[in-house]
């Protein structure tokens, strides 16, 4: 079972640093973002930079995420997005 199918989502990504662009890029994904990567990419650089994670019920609304274009345009409500790291490095 994927990490997609224990969740009850519309759809989510999972990325990683690509080494040679550094840049974060999908390696796993469900529905919507899968076809039209329809993620925050100024969210998930925020995330990967400051190694925290974001919880919200009300995106929107919310206003650690008011600069986010994304969330504005798609209406994003909940939203889940945590760095997957280790003591030493934040891969994705």
């Amino acid at each position: 079972a994927s990490l997609f199918d224990a969740l009850p989502l519309d759809y989510g990504v999972i990325l990683v640093v690509n080494p040679e662009t550094g840049q974060l890029e999908p390696v796993a994904s469900c529905g919507e973002a899968a076809e039209a990567s329809n993620w925050s990419k100024s969210l998930a650089q925020r995330v990967f930079t400051e190694n925290v994670a974001y919880l919200s019920d009300d995106a929107v609304a919310d206003t650690r995420f008011s600069e986010s274009q994304s969330v504005m345009i798609n209406q994003i409500r909940s939203v889940l997005v945590a760095p997957i790291a280790s003591r030493q490095r934040v891969w994705g």
